[in-house]
């Protein structure tokens, strides 16, 4: 079952590459950026450090992810490194559960991915060559690569509990998908347990072990991340509580503001304030 589609339907993740080429602009991020980061080492050797964590020595191809905002620092070895590296947006701004669900970082090998072969070798030729319209090309690239590394993380099932593991059991999936497609709908109980082939019951118990969440209680979030998300295209307040299943404006900023802590036009001041300005390395490198 394609459980991320439903996802991306309101919160689409992407990625927006600013660098390649041999020192990753310093190559040091303190974690305050509201964005996590990309880095595709292509080639040579490098010292990863996270705080709190041993270094990790990469020797061989390799992808970093870090999902949500990370302190981290990269360090080139003697024979030097070649890096692709681009801000990774998976809806931390909504409070995304994929954006959530997901460890603080990841190192994959490249062998680890051979299903996105073909989507490396053109992503390479575009980041270390002068095609025009480059970077928007890359930015594309690393978008799919990106779900690339998504599908593999869940094939793997790397994930053991939280809302990625309760939405890989199969019966969950069901009612996951039902909420994440359909929002605005006035979901039950037991409309979802039904949904998932279970009784009130062992739906509402088996949700909550792998959820970590009671079922309404996950259905009250997502709802207030598909909010966000639609505040952030300015999509004006009335329209917005309609798409998420509020009666009125009223209704959905009581709400918003009591699990926010800011009332949603306080929340889109800040989400403003917050807008990087382009890149000049993805124009330059």
């Amino acid at each position: 079952m394609d459980i991320l589609t439903p996802l991306f339907k309101h919160v689409s993740p992407s990625v927006r590459y600013y660098f390649s080429g041999t020192d990753c602009e310093g190559g040091s991020y303190d974690g305050k950026d509201p964005w996590g980061h990309l880095h595709l080492v292509k080639y040579g050797s490098m010292r990863l450090d996270v705080p709190g964590i041993a270094a990790l020595n990469i020797t061989t191809p390799t992808v970093l992810l870090f999902p949500r905002p990370c302190a981290h620092s990269m360090a080139p070895a003697q024979d030097g490194v070649e890096l692709v590296c681009g801000q990774v947006d998976l809806g931390v701004a909504e409070q995304s559960p994929l954006a959530l669900s997901l460890p603080a970082w990841l190192a994959i090998p490249m062998t680890d991915l051979p299903a996105a072969d073909t989507t490396l070798e053109l992503l390479y030729q575009e980041a270390f060559g002068n095609g025009i319209g480059r970077p928007t090309a890359i930015s594309l690239l690393l978008d799919y690569f990106l779900i690339h590394v998504l599908r593999h993380l869940l094939a793997q099932g790397r994930f053991s509990d939280g809302v990625l593991a309760a939405m890989s059991d199969a019966r969950l999936a069901l009612a996951f998908n039902a909420m994440h497609e359909r929002p605005a709908y006035p979901w039950t109980l037991e409309q979802l347990a039904e949904r998932a082939h279970m009784s009130r019951a062992r739906f509402a118990a088996n949700f909550h072990k792998l959820a970590g969440i009671p079922p309404l209680e996950y259905l009250t979030h997502w709802r207030l991340s598909v909010a966000r998300g639609l505040l952030r295209q300015g999509r004006p307040l009335k329209s917005v509580a309609a798409a998420v299943g509020y009666q009125s404006p009223e209704a959905f900023g009581r709400v918003f503001a009591k699990r926010i802590g800011h009332t949603p036009a306080e929340w889109v001041r800040g989400q403003l304030s917050q807008i990087p300005a382009p890149s000049e390395a993805a124009a330059d490198v």
